[in-house]
């Protein structure tokens, strides 16, 4: 799968929220997960991947993090319960309770509405998975730009 660059440099102490969200390519049973890491005093996006659902992608987001070993082990991560982030996260700080991810949440909605290829019910939708990653990739530039 394709994966997303790093968009910015985190401060010195960070909190993270990571989650995923669904889309397709071509046809819906065609699934892509775009997995966003949003920090979460600036909002600004550090990195996302666009893969499948699993642990292997975790891993890739996990790695595309602009933070050094001592910035992760200091720095609080903010998810859902899904098990992909178990292993990635293993021995840092993890929350996982309700309202812990409200603004990346709220990205999702801001790029479904911004993007019409990520909207579930659409006749917009991305034909290659190379033309949702260049749309993917304007959008967190021009999103964090405006932060």
């Amino acid at each position: 799968m394709q994966t997303g660059t790093v968009c910015m440099t985190p401060p010195e102490e960070v909190v993270i929220e990571l989650d995923e969200m669904w889309t397709f390519v071509a046809k819906k049973k065609q699934t892509r997960w775009i997995w966003i890491a949003l920090e979460r005093s600036t909002r600004r996006v550090l990195a996302w991947v666009l893969g499948d659902r699993s642990e292997q992608t975790a891993f890739k987001l996990w790695e595309r993090l602009p933070l050094s070993l001592e910035q992760r082990l200091k720095g609080t991560f903010c998810t859902d319960l899904w098990r992909a982030y178990d292993e990635p996260l293993l021995g840092v700080k993890r929350l996982t309770r309700k309202g812990e991810t409200n603004h990346v949440e709220r990205l999702n909605c801001t790029l479904r509405q911004r993007l019409g290829r990520l909207v579930r019910k659409s006749l917009s939708f991305s034909k290659t998975d190379e033309m949702l990653e260049a749309s993917l990739t304007l959008a967190f530039h021009r999103y964090n730009l405006s932060r």
